[in-house]
């Protein structure tokens, strides 16, 4: 499909500079092969993108260019809350904040790293940055300050209710506040993204998930009720592990909910519209690769926009 403004105005020009091959029998002609070599070449080097978007798998959005088009000029104000521990809620441990950091979104192809390789995804796409983060230190302030070669990408696979905006940044040097550390290399914020057929899905997930919810705490409710009023050691034994097997339940309920159906609570509560049918989560996360053998992505903080 990426492919269809090119051919054809290759195809045209042929027309208009030779009048007969309008009347040749289309073969298996050098003409033909030299077509199908282009296209082939192109596909073989999409990773570098040469201003061209690589094809998409079958699998993806079929809207995904259209959408990732869409976003040119778009402004983003970001803060990273990079806490001392991703996993812990501890609120004494350091935390490194970077505001001020804009950059906007462009359509603009470019030859730089790409972020996920993923067939699903635009590809990587231009981004500008307006103003370097900064953050205040024993030191005073301080700027991260990310080094040309920025990009971003948008990725959605077709069967998927949402899709994602992710930034890629190189970091020239570690952002250090006590014991709050966001390391060089490779920085990517990761932003979910909706339409709003996906968020009305969301929403009949979400009253089916309460109504199951309710209903799991009004039968252990029941099962406390029962203990107190039971009069036997056995039976409150019993009544309790009940209630207690019946809380494992609503737990397990509670976190594949959480997992499977990214509601607007759990992606920030609020939502960007940044097209007719397409909106941006103001909540997102900040992700780095480890210096292994695996290179795996790994979550260090949350990515915020005002």
């Amino acid at each position: 499909e990426h492919y269809k403004p090119i051919v054809p105005s290759l195809l045209k020009k042929n027309r208009q500079s030779s009048p007969k091959l309008m009347k040749m029998t289309m073969n298996t002609s050098t003409a033909s092969k030299a077509i199908l070599l282009f296209i082939a070449t192109i596909a073989s080097i999409s990773d570098a993108f040469l201003g061209i978007p690589p094809p998409r798998s079958p699998a993806g959005n079929p809207h995904l260019i259209e959408y990732a088009m869409g976003q040119d000029g778009f402004l983003l104000n970001v803060i990273l809350d990079i806490p001392e521990n991703v996993h812990s809620n501890d609120a004494a441990s350091s935390r490194l904040v970077v505001d001020g950091l804009k950059i906007e979104l462009t359509n603009d192809a470019v030859s730089v790293w790409d972020i996920s390789g993923l067939p699903t995804s635009s590809g990587p796409l231009g981004l500008k940055i307006h103003a370097d983060g900064k953050f205040v230190s024993m030191k005073g302030q301080e700027k991260v300050s990310f080094e040309k070669g920025s990009c971003w990408e948008m990725n959605w696979l077709d069967d998927s209710l949402l899709g994602d905006i992710v930034c890629g940044f190189y970091l020239a040097t570690d952002a250090v506040r006590n014991d709050a550390v966001l390391p060089s290399g490779h920085v990517y914020l990761k932003f979910p993204i909706f339409t709003k057929h996906s968020l009305e899905i969301f929403e009949t997930k979400q009253k089916t998930y309460n109504d199951a919810l309710n209903e799991y705490y009004r039968i252990q409710f029941d099962m406390l009720d029962e203990m107190q009023k039971a009069k036997s050691l056995l039976k409150k034994l019993v009544c309790f592990k009940n209630s207690l097997g019946k809380y494992n339940e609503i737990m397990k309920l509670k976190s594949e909910f959480e997992q499977k159906v990214p509601t607007t609570q759990n992606a920030g509560g609020v939502l960007l519209s940044i097209g007719e049918d397409l909106f941006l989560a103001t909540k997102g996360s900040v992700w780095t690769k480890n210096s292994g053998k695996d290179m795996d992505f790994v979550l260090v903080g949350e990515a915020l926009l005002k």
